[in-house]
Formats: C-alpha cells, structure tokens, sequence
C-alpha cells in the first residue's frame, strides 16, 4: 500500500449539546440527527440574533469500519477544519485534542482503532470564543461559526512514506539545478525522485536514504525537441 484516502463527509451524526453520556455510552445515539460534512453547529435567523448563540459545545459522531488488511500501517484522521477546539475520541477512548479552527490537522488513530471491525468517532467541538486562539483576543467584527466546517477524510499511509517535500528552483531561465527539499518517515532505504513537466520527464535521481529529511540537488534533464 502506498496511500489510501477514504472520503468522510457524509452520515455523521450530531448532537448541538455535549453530556458526559456522549463518550461513556458512545454507541447510544438516539438524540442525534444525521448531517453532512461540512456542517455548521448553529443555524442563524437572517434577522437580528445575540452572537453568543453561536457559541456552544456540540458532539459529532460516526461509525467507520477499519479492515484487518490495514494493521501495520498507519491510520490518520485528517480535519481540514474544526472550529474552535476539537477533542477526538475514539469508542469512549481519548485520542487528541486539536486548537484552532483555521488550519487542517492530523490524528494518529492507529493505535485506538479495533481492526476488522466498526469504531465510533466522536468529536466534541468547544466553539466558544477563546482569547488564547487566533483570530480572537482583539478587536473583530464578524462571526466564528462552529463545527466541523471544512471536509474530512481517513488517510492511510505505509509506514515507509513521505511526509512532505518542497522543490526549489533558482533561476529556471539560465541554471538547471534543482533542489528537492525531502522529510521522510524512515532514516533507512532507497529515495527515488523523478519530476514531469506534464508528460515529459525533466528530472530522475535515485538515493540512498540516511536521514528524515533528506536535500537532493540535481540538474534537469535536456529536453527532447
């Protein structure tokens, strides 16, 4: 397996409230309505509200199956966006508590999940105003609607793989060099890199890996006219 994402956003359930209950009986979800992703915790009248309405502390949850072929890999929930503060919970397990409502994040749920079977998710989302968070703390004028507002998707990756990478070029007219910026999960193996400029191969190199982060800097391939 190289890398496998599984789309999330429909048929979560939820609750606008958050009672102990939620995480002690977590299969017990007959309160809640089904919705989709992305979703806001508070509808608002088109007419004149008090702000504070949307402020509260709301529960999602959804049921998803992890099969026995993915042990030994690594499982991560991706969040593209949850505002203010999510706290995840897998069964009636603590996973990971997440701050901010701007920015994607990851959860590492390989080790909470039963493999073979369905596990529950559950997200409690704190989508009050916290002075310690950006944007708040000053002066603003708008609204931070809560919930889990921006897609999510399962991520499943071999424990070999890369983490991200960034490729560099200094001056692409007159100088072929280009610099490819590599974190890696491992320390240990082979790195091959090859770049396309739409079908056509401009760039081939194969290394050793002796580092997470490794720097290649290589020249482009001539181009074949």
């Amino acid at each position: 397996m190289m890398r496998e994402v599984v789309d999330l956003n429909f048929n979560w359930l939820f609750n606008k409230e958050n009672v102990d209950e939620h995480i002690t009986d977590y299969n017990k979800v007959a309160d809640f309505e089904r919705v989709d992703i992305p979703h806001n915790a508070v509808d608002i009248p088109l007419q004149y509200f008090d702000v504070r309405k949307t402020q509260n502390t709301s529960t999602y949850k959804k049921e998803i199956y992890i099969p026995n072929d993915w042990k030994d890999n690594i499982v991560n929930l991706i969040f593209e966006g949850v505002s203010n503060i999510a706290h995840i919970f897998i069964g009636d397990t603590f996973v990971a508590t997440h701050y901010g409502g701007y920015d994607q994040f990851k959860v590492n749920i390989s080790e909470f999940v039963l493999y073979g079977k369905s596990n529950m998710v559950t997200v409690v989302v704190d989508s009050h105003e916290n002075v310690f968070l950006p944007p708040f703390g000053g002066q603003g004028d708008f609204l931070s609607y809560g919930g889990i507002y921006r897609e999510v998707s399962l991520e499943v990756l071999n424990p070999s793989h890369i983490i991200d990478f960034f490729i560099k070029t200094y001056d692409p007219v007159h100088n072929s060099m280009i610099t490819v910026d590599v974190d890696l999960s491992v320390e240990i193996g082979t790195l091959e890199v090859s770049l396309y400029d739409g079908d056509i191969e401009i760039l081939k190199t194969k290394t050793i890996v002796t580092d997470k982060h490794m720097i290649l800097s290589c020249s482009r391939l001539p181009l074949k006219v």
